[in-house]
């Protein structure tokens, strides 16, 4: 396991190097504004690149500091988890993620047994070093049918294969759990029924955990901390994974 850990992360350091572009100008002047002490404009300054799509994971961590400084502790976690979601080595962002959360008693889920099987990537890491590692393999057993020492060709095939099918349940591990939203409301009440006169489940505090199942007029059916499912309204959570431009 250690072997194929460290080729993954040799495999993806050239991906990383050619996926990493200038900074936009707002995010530069959002940098300049917080380090002036304006952290409501720098918030809008990151605000304006993340609405146009170009998202990185500094970008993220640095618009939660400048929601943090704001008070504004649920969009400060929200925006913490979706800069580790984007670069898993971030332990700044790791830090302040769990300061927070230990600040508002934010509700979270136990860390699956999986999560210590990968390496930290990123799934889009992950996507990358799975097709760079799926044409290598094939390569391989193309080549392998005009020589005759084939042994060699057929074993770099054969650890392509296995390193293909690793990034990609990597992949899946990751999405799924990206795939979680966070109580940005500074308290969200989960119901057993979408009403709010329905009885309380649990009160979940900013920075809480949840899977959304499905939704309901403003009302989101959810997987909570605890296990059980309940109704939280929507207005008061947002999915991990920013939306698509």
């Amino acid at each position: 396991m250690r072997f194929l850990k460290l080729h993954l992360a040799i495999l993806i350091m050239a991906t990383g190097l050619a996926a990493s572009a200038a900074s936009p100008e707002g995010f530069e002047t959002g940098n300049t504004l917080y380090a002036q002490g304006k952290f409501k404009e720098a918030r809008q300054a990151y605000e304006s690149v993340v609405q146009s799509g170009n998202y990185s994971a500094i970008l993220f961590y640095n618009l939660a500091n400048a929601e943090f400084r704001l008070g504004d502790v649920g969009q400060a976690a929200l925006n913490y988890e979706r800069a580790i979601a984007l670069n898993p080595n971030l332990p700044e962002a790791r830090a302040n993620l769990s300061y927070v959360r230990n600040q508002t008693g934010a509700k979270t889920r136990p860390a699956s047994m999986l999560s210590y099987f990968f390496v930290d990537l990123s799934a889009n890491a992950y996507a990358w070093v799975a097709s760079l590692a799926g044409w290598f393999g094939l390569f391989c057993l193309s080549a392998a049918f005009f020589k005759k020492q084939r042994q060699g060709l057929i074993t770099a095939a054969l650890f392509a294969a296995i390193v293909c099918a690793y990034s990609i349940a990597a992949t899946q591990f990751l999405l799924k759990e990206n795939s979680f939203a966070v109580v940005t409301a500074k308290r969200a009440d989960a119901r057993f029924a979408p009403m709010d006169s329905a009885t309380l489940v649990e009160p979940l505090p900013a920075g809480s955990h949840l899977r959304i199942l499905t939704k309901s007029g403003s009302w989101a059916y959810c997987d909570l901390p605890n296990g059980t499912r309940a109704w939280v309204p929507e207005a008061s959570i947002e999915p991990i994974l920013p939306p698509k431009v």
